[in-house]
């Protein structure tokens, strides 16, 4: 469990997220997005929350249709479904299988796949790709990882929303109160 010295250095790794999130590269990301139609979300273990929470921010804000799922579950027959220029963001975080997610990554090149990845810490990454990486400084303690990528990507989907001329804050036909009799 992250102790009490652990949570107080998150706030400074949650601003330098942020910090990513407005950089020239993040930019690039957003133009990847736009006008992809949909978005696959690929992750393991305890990123897959925040893979799941991405995907609904991209499709509430953004009106973009994505899907999040795990790669084990991707393996077992969805990734037929994945061809030539969709766009998948694979989120690798300590807590995620590593080795089977690089190999996803591989795959996923191979077969023509706009393929953008975030990370957090210092990964070794396959040679010879045609991915972007977007490397997040990593906190003091795994468990934290999804918070830092759910920082960044929170940024991101407000610019993203505000590049497609959306208002991030009142996204349509969206109501955060649910009357109920």
């Amino acid at each position: 469990f992250p102790s009490h010295d652990t949570l107080r250095t998150l706030p400074d790794t949650l601003r330098k997220a942020c910090s990513r999130a407005d950089s020239v590269y993040a930019q690039a990301w957003i133009e990847s997005i736009i006008g992809c139609g949909f978005v696959l979300l690929l992750t393991r273990g305890l990123a897959m929350p925040a893979a799941k929470e991405i995907s609904l921010k991209l499709q509430e804000v953004c009106q973009i249709q994505s899907h999040a799922m795990s790669v084990a579950q991707w393996r077992h027959g969805p990734q037929a479904a994945v061809l030539e220029g969709n766009l998948v963001i694979v989120i690798k975080t300590r807590s995620s299988f590593e080795q089977e997610l690089e190999q996803a990554i591989h795959d996923l090149n191979e077969r023509g796949a706009k393929v953008l990845v975030v990370v957090i810490g210092e990964f070794p990454l396959p040679q010879s790709t045609d991915y972007s990486t977007l490397v997040l400084d990593a906190p003091m303690h795994p468990w934290l990882d999804s918070i830092v990528v759910l920082q960044c990507f929170y940024l991101l989907i407000e610019h993203l929303a505000k590049r497609l001329r959306l208002d991030p804050d009142k996204p349509p036909w969206l109501s955060k109160v649910t009357l109920t009799n």
